[in-house]
């Protein structure tokens, strides 16, 4: 077994690289590597030195997507197959997470991909803010090809309809070129370019107004799940959260924001027995209302309980 660390951490200033590493699977995701994933994710959101994120992979791809290998190797090595091997313990744990905690964190994302971003990897992809790649990378959603239902979540929600059956139905891998022409990704650049494209636009990124592009960040994603009206209503309550949160500092409309918008990031927790260390989210709520507009500027009330503030009929999905 391999020495090196399935996923490597590298801060370099404002900006924080999280790579995928584990280069001979081609950076397919397991929970071992699912978990540090969600976790790192964790502490840039609470490292206020950190104010962009770029994801990346070693080796030559991005992500393969789910290990789906792993209950072959177990059953080689004598092992009892598990009733799920071909979905993996990360598809049935952190992997339904990636999409929310990508969207959660405060601070900007990129994704920088080569090679390819299969299945699970596209969806890493979707889930991050921005998407650059080589132009001889390609995107697919390649679940059906294992008998496996995923990509329905968020391909829709970022590719026409039409368009997205079409991945999702076949299972043909997109060229970058053509994936940015569908809004895929948002550029696809020679890839001896890919590097200095990527760290120019993290750099912009973070010598931007972190605090504001992270209540933009909830905005534009919450709204995505609400009629029109409301998510205009949204982001007046989001912009006076970040105006009040100017007065107060960045604490206090982290703090506001997350709250108004019932997110927080997900953060590992240990489970008894015998379980591994796995995600789960830790919702704020606030009395049910119409609008989702935070009727008083007091600090947040801690996980579970409901005073005055923030009005939102439904929870997060």
């Amino acid at each position: 077994m391999s020495a090196e660390p399935v996923l490597l951490v590298e801060k370099t200033g404002a900006i924080c690289r999280l790579t995928l590493n584990r280069p001979e699977a081609l950076n397919a995701l397991n929970k071992e590597l699912g978990d540090r994933l969600l976790a790192a994710l964790d502490d840039c959101a609470e490292d206020g030195d950190v104010r962009a994120i770029v994801v990346a992979g070693s080796g030559r791809a991005f992500c393969a997507g789910d290990d789906i290998r792993a209950g072959a190797r177990a059953a080689a090595a004598g092992e009892t197959p598990r009733r799920r091997d071909l979905v993996t313990s990360v598809r049935s744990g952190n992997y339904f997470h990636f999409a929310q905690a990508f969207r959660s964190v405060p601070k900007p994302i990129i994704a920088r991909v080569h090679g390819f971003a299969y299945g699970a990897g596209m969806d890493l992809v979707l889930a991050s803010d921005m998407a650059i790649a080589a132009d001889d990378a390609r995107v697919g959603a390649v679940f059906v090809n294992s008998g496996i239902i995923g990509g329905t979540a968020q391909l829709p929600r970022y590719v026409p309809l039409k368009k997205a059956m079409e991945m999702l139905l076949s299972g043909e891998p997109v060229p970058a070129p053509r994936a940015v022409e569908i809004g895929l990704l948002n550029y696809a650049v020679p890839p001896d370019q890919l590097d200095a494209v990527v760290e120019q636009w993290a750099g912009k990124l973070a010598d931007g107004p972190t605090r504001i592009m992270g209540t933009i960040k909830l905005a534009a994603y919450r709204g995505l799940d609400m009629h029109f009206e409301d998510s205009v209503m949204l982001a007046a309550a989001a912009n006076g959260e970040a105006n009040r949160g100017r007065r107060r500092g960045q604490a206090g409309v982290r703090a506001e924001a997350a709250a108004c918008l019932h997110w927080r990031v997900v953060r590992p927790v240990q489970r008894t027995g015998a379980r591994d260390t796995e995600a789960r989210w830790s919702k704020r709520t606030r009395v049910p209302g119409r609008w989702p507009m935070c009727a008083s500027s007091t600090s947040p009330a801690s996980p579970g309980s409901s005073p005055g503030g923030c009005s939102r009929n439904s929870a997060p999905t």
